[in-house]
C-alpha cells in the first residue's frame, strides 16, 4: 500500500507510512506519511542490524555502504511509555513477549535518551507541584 501511494504522488526520498488496523473489519488504514525525516520505523530496522538513515547518508555522499546482516532472532523496539498509555486505553496489558525487546530509551551504550526522558518527567512533576496541581 505504501509503495503504491508513494508512486502515485511521485514521492522520491526517504519516507514511510503509519497504519492503524481497524479491529472491526481487520483492514489497515493509512494514518500518517513521514517524509524527509527519520521515525520510529527506521530505529526498528537499526536495532535489527540495518541502519536506514546511514544508508541514505552513504547514498547521498557516495560513501561506501557497509555490509549489514539482519539480526536473528528479530528484536522488538518497545516504547514503555506509549505501551503503558496504550494498555490503559485498551484496558489490557501489553501483548509483547518479554524476550528480544529493545527499550526505546534505555541503552547502556547510549544512555542520553533515557536521561532526557527522566529529566523531562522530573521537570513536569516539579511544574505540577509548584502550580498546586496534583
Amino acid at each position: 500500500m505504501t509503495w503504491i501511494f508513494f508512486r502515485q504522488v511521485a514521492f522520491v526520498g526517504m519516507g514511510n507510512m503509519e497504519y492503524k488496523r481497524d479491529s472491526r473489519e481487520g483492514r489497515f488504514h493509512m494514518v500518517e506519511p513521514s517524509v524527509g525525516r527519520t521515525d520510529f520505523q527506521q530505529e526498528v530496522a537499526t536495532v535489527n542490524g540495518v541502519n536506514i538513515p546511514f544508508a541514505a547518508y552513504c547514498a547521498e555522499t557516495a560513501a561506501a555502504l557497509p555490509s549489514w546482516q539482519c539480526l536473528q532472532p528479530a528484536k522488538i523496539r518497545r516504547d514503555p511509555v506509549v505501551d503503558r498509555w496504550s494498555a490503559e486505553e485498551q484496558g489490557s496489558a501489553s501483548a509483547l513477549p518479554a524476550a528480544d525487546l529493545v527499550d526505546a530509551y534505555w541503552r547502556a551504550n547510549d544512555p542520553m535518551p533515557w536521561c532526557a526522558l527522566i529529566c523531562e518527567r522530573v521537570r513536569g512533576r516539579c511544574q505540577m507541584l509548584l502550580s498546586g496541581r496534583r
